[in-house]
Protein backbone atom coordinates (compact mmCIF):
# COMPACT_ATOMS: atom_id res chain seq x y z
CA UNK A 1 0.00 0.00 0.00
CA UNK A 2 1.30 3.50 -0.73
CA UNK A 3 2.25 5.74 2.16
CA UNK A 4 0.18 8.82 2.83
CA UNK A 5 1.32 11.78 0.74
CA UNK A 6 2.34 15.16 2.13
CA UNK A 7 -0.76 16.73 0.56
CA UNK A 8 -3.03 14.11 2.14
CA UNK A 9 -1.36 14.64 5.51
CA UNK A 10 -1.80 18.40 5.18
CA UNK A 11 -5.51 17.94 4.38
CA UNK A 12 -6.01 15.57 7.32
CA UNK A 13 -4.34 18.11 9.62
CA UNK A 14 -6.65 20.85 8.35
CA UNK A 15 -9.69 18.61 8.87
CA UNK A 16 -8.53 17.88 12.42
CA UNK A 17 -8.03 21.58 13.17
CA UNK A 18 -11.57 22.25 11.92
CA UNK A 19 -12.89 19.50 14.20
CA UNK A 20 -10.97 21.01 17.12
CA UNK A 21 -12.64 24.35 16.41
CA UNK A 22 -16.05 22.68 16.47
CA UNK A 23 -15.15 21.07 19.80
CA UNK A 24 -14.06 24.45 21.15
CA UNK A 25 -17.37 25.99 20.09
CA UNK A 26 -19.22 23.04 21.63
CA UNK A 27 -17.59 23.84 24.93
CA UNK A 28 -17.62 27.63 24.96
CA UNK A 29 -20.29 28.64 22.46
CA UNK A 30 -20.68 32.28 21.53
CA UNK A 31 -21.07 33.45 25.12
CA UNK A 32 -18.15 31.59 26.71
CA UNK A 33 -20.51 29.37 28.72
CA UNK A 34 -22.63 27.49 26.14
CA UNK A 35 -25.33 26.88 28.72
CA UNK A 36 -23.01 24.98 31.02
CA UNK A 37 -23.53 26.10 34.61
CA UNK A 38 -22.19 23.53 37.03
CA UNK A 39 -18.66 22.17 37.14
CA UNK A 40 -20.05 18.66 36.54
CA UNK A 41 -21.69 19.84 33.29
CA UNK A 42 -18.48 21.50 32.17
CA UNK A 43 -16.39 18.46 33.03
CA UNK A 44 -18.75 16.06 31.27
CA UNK A 45 -18.79 18.14 28.09
CA UNK A 46 -15.00 18.61 28.12
CA UNK A 47 -14.47 14.87 28.58
CA UNK A 48 -16.89 13.99 25.77
CA UNK A 49 -15.21 16.42 23.39
CA UNK A 50 -11.73 15.36 24.46
CA UNK A 51 -12.57 11.68 24.01
CA UNK A 52 -13.87 12.39 20.51
CA UNK A 53 -10.62 14.17 19.64
CA UNK A 54 -8.59 11.28 21.09
CA UNK A 55 -10.49 8.77 18.97
CA UNK A 56 -9.97 10.92 15.89
CA UNK A 57 -6.22 11.11 16.49
CA UNK A 58 -6.02 7.34 16.94
CA UNK A 59 -8.03 6.76 13.77
CA UNK A 60 -5.83 9.13 11.80
CA UNK A 61 -2.64 7.50 13.08
CA UNK A 62 -3.86 3.99 12.32
CA UNK A 63 -5.09 4.96 8.84
CA UNK A 64 -1.78 6.65 8.03
CA UNK A 65 0.19 3.54 8.99
CA UNK A 66 0.15 1.97 5.55
CA UNK A 67 3.81 1.09 5.19
CA UNK A 68 3.57 -2.42 6.61
CA UNK A 69 1.49 -5.46 5.90
CA UNK A 70 -0.70 -6.29 8.88
CA UNK A 71 -0.49 -9.76 10.41
CA UNK A 72 -3.94 -9.51 11.94
CA UNK A 73 -7.01 -7.32 11.98
CA UNK A 74 -9.14 -6.84 15.08
CA UNK A 75 -12.15 -4.68 15.85
CA UNK A 76 -11.57 -1.51 17.86
CA UNK A 77 -13.41 -1.85 21.19
CA UNK A 78 -14.53 1.79 20.98
CA UNK A 79 -15.73 2.34 17.41
CA UNK A 80 -15.91 -1.24 16.11
CA UNK A 81 -13.85 -0.45 13.01
CA UNK A 82 -11.14 -2.90 11.94
CA UNK A 83 -7.63 -2.14 13.20
CA UNK A 84 -4.43 -3.72 11.85
CA UNK A 85 -2.04 -5.06 14.44
CA UNK A 86 1.09 -7.19 14.65
CA UNK A 87 0.25 -9.15 17.78
CA UNK A 88 -3.37 -9.48 18.86
CA UNK A 89 -2.39 -10.79 22.30
CA UNK A 90 -0.73 -7.42 23.05
CA UNK A 91 -3.68 -5.21 22.13
CA UNK A 92 -4.93 -3.00 24.91
CA UNK A 93 -6.47 0.07 23.30
CA UNK A 94 -7.26 2.29 26.23
CA UNK A 95 -9.43 5.32 25.66
CA UNK A 96 -12.12 6.68 27.91
CA UNK A 97 -15.44 5.58 26.59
Amino acid sequence: MPRITADQLKQRRQDFIEQAGIAFDGMLGSDGQNGLVTFAQREERACELGDAMTRRLLEEHLEAEESREPDAVVDCPICGRPVACDATEKIELQTAG
